[in-house]
């Protein structure tokens, strides 16, 4: 199969890997099968954009929503790449359109700033991942680092998560490839346990 990278996040030491088959359009995780427990790899020496061929299979045990993930046997590059990563997705996915409300099915809680979440208990989305076309501009939130913030009626809030240097702004009409988290409460015990929306790509006009 091939499959366009499409992120890159941090997870501890190791990095997760973002991708979409390039027939389809479907949205994947790439996750090394030996030890894929971690849902990541120690390293992933292919850039964002690039067209890559994988062996594997979907993952037959997984925790919704987090439905995406496919096991990786062994890959290859190709040596070809998707220029205008906005236009590929867009022409490739379905990416969401409107506001926060058209997101995850409508299944997200929001925080009164506008932090995105599902907790355990509540009627989950179908995926984990999706691609939103901004209604309005991303703006770097000055007071937490790599932090992009949306105001009006329904406010906005996601850290960037991806390894690419943060902007300034994310422009409207971008594409942003958005995630929930795995599944975390704090140790303490004063949230319950939750999927937290977060922004691991993004892709400028």
């Amino acid at each position: 199969m091939n499959v366009v990278i499409v992120a890159k996040t941090r997870m501890g030491k190791n990095v997760c890997v973002g991708a979409v088959d390039a027939e389809s359009g479907e949205l994947l995780r790439l996750i090394p099968r030996e030890g894929a427990k971690f849902h990541s790899w120690q390293e992933f020496n292919a850039n964002i954009g690039d067209l890559i061929t994988v062996t594997g299979t979907k993952a037959a045990a997984v925790d919704p929503p987090h439905v995406e993930d496919y096991l990786v046997a062994k890959w290859t590059a190709t040596g070809k790449s998707a220029k205008d990563l906005n236009a590929w997705i867009l022409n490739k996915c379905v990416v969401w359109t409107g506001n926060r409300s058209k997101l995850f099915d409508g299944k997200l809680r929001f925080t009164p700033n506008g932090k995105g979440h599902i907790d355990q208990g509540d009627v989950l989305p179908t995926h984990s991942v999706g691609c939103w076309m901004l209604p309005a501009p991303l703006r770097s939130d000055q007071s937490e680092k790599k932090r992009y913030v949306m105001a009006g009626t329904l406010p906005f809030s996601a850290p960037l998560v991806g390894l690419e240097s943060p902007p300034t702004t994310i422009p409207r009409n971008a594409i942003i490839r958005l995630s929930l988290s795995r599944w975390w409460a704090p140790e303490d015990g004063t949230m319950p346990e939750a999927c937290w929306l977060q922004i691991s790509g993004f892709y400028s006009p």
